[in-house]
Formats: C-alpha cells, sequence, structure tokens
C-alpha cells in the first residue's frame, strides 16, 4: 500500500510540475513577440538595397516550446530538466510569383537559430531583424 501511494503523490507532482510549467510567462510573451514581429514585417516591406530586387514575400513563423523532462528509478525521481527553446522559421522571398529565389524544390522555411526567450522586445526584434537581413541578401 505504502508503494503505491508514493506511486500516485509521484504522479501527482509530476502533473502539478508540468502544469505550473505550461506557460510561465502568463500571457506575456505572445504580446512582446507578436509585436517584435509585427514591427520588424512592416520595416521588412520596405527593404530595398541598391542594386538587390526588392522582396515580394516574408514571412515569420515562431516555434516557441517549453519541455520538461523527469527521470526516476525504483519508484523515486533520480532527475528533472526543465527549458524553454524559441525557434523562429523566417521566409524571404526575392522576385515574382512566378518566378523567385526558391527554385520548384523549396523545401521549406528558412530557419534563424534559436531567438531570446526572454521577454525583451529589442533583443527579439533584433533577431528578426538581424535574419530577415541576412535571408534577403542570401536569396538575391
Amino acid at each position: 500500500m505504502r508503494a503505491t501511494a508514493t506511486g500516485i503523490a509521484a504522479v501527482v507532482c509530476c502533473g502539478l510540475s508540468v502544469l505550473a510549467f505550461d506557460n510561465p510567462a502568463g500571457g506575456v510573451r505572445e504580446d512582446t513577440v507578436l509585436r517584435a514581429m509585427s514591427d520588424e514585417l512592416a520595416r521588412a516591406k520596405t527593404l530595398q538595397l541598391n542594386n538587390l530586387d526588392k522582396p515580394y514575400f516574408v514571412s515569420y513563423t515562431d516555434s516557441d516550446n517549453y519541455e520538461l523532462s523527469i527521470s526516476g528509478s525504483l519508484g523515486g525521481i533520480t532527475g528533472s530538466n526543465a527549458f524553454h527553446i524559441r525557434r523562429p522559421h523566417i521566409q524571404v522571398r526575392v522576385g515574382a510569383y512566378a518566378f523567385d529565389n526558391t527554385n520548384s524544390i523549396y523545401s521549406g522555411f528558412g530557419t534563424a537559430g534559436l531567438s531570446p526567450v526572454d521577454q525583451n522586445y529589442q533583443a527579439i526584434r533584433t533577431h528578426f531583424w538581424l535574419a530577415t537581413d541576412n535571408l534577403y541578401k542570401l536569396a538575391t
């Protein structure tokens, strides 16, 4: 009976940990990231460098992942790890819908590495700016 009670307690603790970790930013994240993405997208619409085509399509997608790993042995927790990853995907297309830099076998989104996970508007926007600038120059 004691082993069953310990097992139930461990499951309840794990469940509470997952619930508490579900959205640690409490909704603030969407406003800050969305505002940074929106502002940078507005700037990207005006992007034009000398002797380079203007982009006709720019898109941003943000994948925000919270992961929790718990390991155990013989009914006890032996370790846990929690982390947060934000991975943006950016597309910059140059040319026109009929013919652009993506070729006929375009494989998907341009990845921009990992972006800041804190709520620093300027850091998030700077990351999108640098990635957009890099992809624009690669596309031309």
